[in-house]
């Protein structure tokens, strides 16, 4: 029997839900899904002597009552020391039938290009992009030396909110979708960039 994807679908905001819970819980963690922050009760809270996380878990393109949820929810955990504010964006697993060895390492030199992107820059002082993770192709052409690949990943990316990045309590740890069509070629043995024909973070859950 195949599970139908509209019922993954369906439950997948509690399945993501029980992974983290199971995820901190292993690592020693207390786990709690009903503390409230201000009006708000969030997804889960996990903490240990060391610190306080506060996830929010979206499966679908965010209303403007989530995106009010998210925003109040950071402000609140804002006041609290050693206390960070996650957003986790949670995908239905996919098949991989398609793999290009060292992607992700052009997309890494791609990303430290990139100048600024409004719509994180807006939220905090600064912003580092460190992760690169579950890259996903769509289509994959081969043709004489020149690869198309056309695919999404997920980037990990730290918000500061402040100038030294080692204030504690002051970043959070985000998640946010990348969409990606691009020609690669070999150079020396090297996968190599060589057009980005068209990309796009989706920042609709900020």
């Amino acid at each position: 029997m195949e599970i139908r994807k509209d019922l993954i679908q369906k439950y997948l905001h509690e399945i993501a839900i029980e992974q983290l819970k199971e995820t901190y819980t292993k690592k020693g963690y207390m786990v709690s899904t009903d503390m409230k922050f201000g009006n708000y009760t969030a997804d889960i809270v996990v903490q240990n002597i060391d610190e306080m996380i506060v996830f929010e878990v979206n499966t679908t393109k965010m209303n403007d009552l989530q995106k009010e949820k998210f925003y109040k929810l950071s402000e609140e955990v804002k006041k609290i020391k050693n206390c960070k504010f996650k957003v986790i964006i949670a995908k239905p697993p996919k098949e991989k039938l398609l793999e290009v060895y060292g992607l992700e390492n052009v997309l890494d030199v791609f990303l430290i290009d990139i100048e600024d992107i409004s719509a994180i820059s807006s939220l905090c002082h600064h912003y580092t992009i460190d992760e690169v993770a579950d890259i996903e192709l769509e289509s994959l052409i081969i043709e004489n030396n020149e690869i198309k690949v056309t695919g999404s990943t997920s980037l990990g990316i730290y918000l500061f909110y402040s100038q030294e990045k080692e204030d504690e309590g002051l970043y959070d740890r985000i998640y946010l979708p990348m969409t990606f069509d691009m020609i690669l070629n070999l150079v020396g043995g090297e996968l190599k960039m060589q057009e980005m024909i068209s990309w796009s973070i989706d920042t609709s859950s900020l």
